[in-house]
């Protein structure tokens, strides 16, 4: 799976769930390793250094997401507006990487 592909993954995840207040039903089934994904968030968080809306923020960049686009995810998680100054910042990010579900590969055992 490309970078870009676990980008497109990472920010669909951003309208499964209201977060972070249903964040514990929050699942993203990631078709890569425990280590890659791991090695995938460094990198982002790396790059994100500095951004008001860190991860979330840098990966909308990265995908081309435009005002619109970002106006959508914003209004998807706080449908009342910004209560406070860290309201504002939408980095979700944090939740869906501990969202991760990793699929079992199921092996055939022939007996």
């Amino acid at each position: 799976m490309t970078e870009s592909e676990l980008d497109a993954l990472v920010w669909d995840a951003h309208f499964q769930r209201r977060l972070p207040e249903d964040r514990a039903l929050l699942r993203v089934v990631v078709p890569i390793s425990r280590v890659e994904w791991r090695r995938y968030w460094k990198k982002l968080r790396a790059e994100s250094r500095g951004y008001w809306h860190g991860a979330t923020g840098r990966l909308a960049e990265r995908l081309g997401i435009d005002e619109s686009g970002w106006q959508r995810m914003a209004a998807f998680h706080l449908p009342g507006g910004a209560k406070c100054l860290g309201d504002s910042s939408h980095d979700y990010s944090w939740l869906i990487e501990r969202a991760a579900v990793f699929p079992q590969i199921q092996r055939s055992v022939i007996e």
